[in-house]
């Protein structure tokens, strides 16, 4: 053994050993006076903080104890086993640097420190305060991936605030368990949780907590394919958030209206919101936002083809999701980071980082953020010349957008599998499948899914003879993706028009119908 490891060694041994020869009282009185001699050192009691059931209450102010509050918590606990006549002030200085070490820990996403702080400081409280803490914790949980826990705490606090007859408490409290509802899959109680929100948010004259209720309502809306609802939603609360100067949620809810302009088919609409959201972000140093916004941001560049920055973005936005314990997040970066993979032609990174993301999912519950990226992963399968597997992983995809209620999920399951039945020779049912996505699209007013679909249809009637109809599919769906600047897909659909042309011994569809370019050319920029 190295000389200075048997130093520390012995050291640990005899410290343990002198320590245990003390009386209990003279080791409680040790820690008292430990306690007394650290908070000095480090400017002396730290103020009360806003209580935790307090309506609107000021900011969270930092003291130089926050640093070692956690240290402070476990000489206060010491201290409290043999001083039974300072109890009372033993416990209030327990529960006063719970709360400073459970705001400074989540303030630094060192989340398991905090989350350990919120449980044992709602333990110590009772009634609106202990419902208080249970909402920080459980929205803490939240963001950790803890869902299921996570929906616990937060039921506990809503009965807790109800109980109490405090409003504004169970609004906050519903809020955040209408938000953990919706990530589980439950769209539909999601969905009368934001109502009710917004129903007491207006009876108890809560202009911000209606703001954020209506925003959250409209990204279920968005994601449920009720997109012209979504929109105006989003465009109200974005304009009440602005009016209650509440920053935060305006900087988001700019983010989920961008987000929807991409899905729609606005995308330098779309590119200049979520710039201007990440800005927003930035300015305020939230980085859970930040991180969220730049993945947005990159699969707009995605999108539009512009792979390198696409992927040193969402590279950057996994970096900060580490950093901040957001694992919700990290599940979406990474499947998304996945389609660069596949679109660049990095096949084997791109099958690992959708696994990933696939197990991450489904540790976290997140039911449609699983649906999408089986489909993804039935894709690269496909493209790799594994039909059985796409074909099975396409009605693994479909059956929970089946289940969740989410339509733009299952229009996008069934086109699909239209592609797989056209590699599989079946143009019959390929066009069976693809109708049936197409309706989806224009039931829910996605002109980019109505445009891509077409082009597909269009090869499938290229396969079954009639090409005249689908020369008029492929004019009116690559015109749309031009005129939405879609280039990606637009150059993934000409690639496969062509395959399908030269399969059935025709001419390649009219390309260049409608637009200003050559015949054959792809769309660029």
């Amino acid at each position: 053994m190295h000389a200075e490891v048997a130093y520390l060694f012995r050291h640990a041994l005899l410290r343990d050993a002198a320590y245990e020869l003390q009386l209990p009282a003279d080791r409680a009185h040790l820690h008292a006076l430990a306690f007394h001699l650290i908070e000095q050192a480090f400017g002396g009691r730290a103020p009360e903080p806003p209580p935790l059931d307090a309506i609107d209450p000021p900011k969270f102010r930092p003291h130089p104890t926050d640093p070692v509050a956690l240290e402070l918590v476990a000489h206060a606990e010491l201290a409290l086993e043999q001083n039974v006549a300072r109890n009372a002030e033993w416990t209030l200085a327990r529960k006063l640097y719970l709360r400073r070490a459970a705001e400074h820990t989540e303030r630094r996403f060192r989340n398991a420190d905090a989350s350990r702080a919120w449980q044992a400081l709602a333990g110590s409280l009772a009634g609106t305060e202990r419902a208080g803490a249970n909402v920080r914790h459980g929205r803490l949980l939240y963001h950790m991936g803890k869902t299921s826990e996570a929906k616990a705490v937060l039921e506990h606090a809503l009965r807790l605030f109800r109980d109490a007859g405090h409003a504004r408490g169970a609004i906050d409290a519903l809020a955040a368990l209408a938000v953990a509802s919706q990530e589980t899959g439950d769209l539909s109680q999601g969905e009368a949780m934001y109502r009710q929100v917004m129903e007491d948010s207006r009876t108890a004259g809560d202009a911000r907590g209606y703001a954020r209720a209506l925003g959250n309502l409209a990204g279920l809306l968005h994601e449920t394919g009720r997109n012209a609802e979504a929109e105006d939603a989003f465009r109200q609360s974005i304009a009440l958030a602005r009016d209650a100067g509440d920053e935060h949620s305006e900087a988001v809810l700019t983010g989920s209206l961008a987000y929807l302009q991409r899905d729609t088919g606005h995308l330098d609409e779309s590119e200049a919101g979520h710039t201007r959201a990440l800005a927003m972000h930035r300015s305020q140093g939230r980085r859970r936002s930040e991180c969220q916004e730049l993945a947005m941001l990159a699969g707009v560049h995605l999108q539009a083809g512009r792979f390198a920055q696409a992927e040193a973005m969402y590279l950057e936005a996994l970096s900060v999701s580490h950093e901040v314990g957001h694992r919700h997040s990290e599940a979406m970066i990474v499947a998304n980071l996945a389609n660069t993979y596949a679109q660049t032609g990095r096949t084997a990174q791109a099958e690992n980082c959708y696994d990933a993301a696939i197990t991450l999912a489904r540790e976290l519950g997140q039911r449609r953020f699983e649906s999408i990226t089986l489909g993804n992963l039935a894709m690269l399968y496909l493209q790799t010349g594994r039909q059985p597997q796409a074909e099975a992983a396409c009605h693994q995809s479909l059956a929970i957008s089946l289940a969740i209620g989410d339509r733009r999920g299952v229009g996008v399951m069934r086109a699909n599998l239209a592609e797989v039945y056209l590699h599989a020779g079946n143009a019959a049912l390929a066009e069976e499948s693809i109708l049936s996505a197409l309706a989806v699209a224009r039931e829910i007013n996605n002109p980019r899914d109505e445009a891509s679909y077409l082009c597909r249809h269009a090869q499938c009637l290229v396969a079954l003879g009639r090409i005249a109809e689908a020369n008029r599919a492929w004019i009116k769906g690559s015109g749309i993706m031009r005129s939405i600047k879609d280039n990606l897909e637009l150059e993934h659909q000409v690639t496969a028009m062509r395959k399908a042309c030269a399969k059935a011994g025709v001419p390649p569809l009219d390309e260049g119908a409608g637009s200003e370019q050559e015949p054959g050319a792809p769309a660029t920029g």
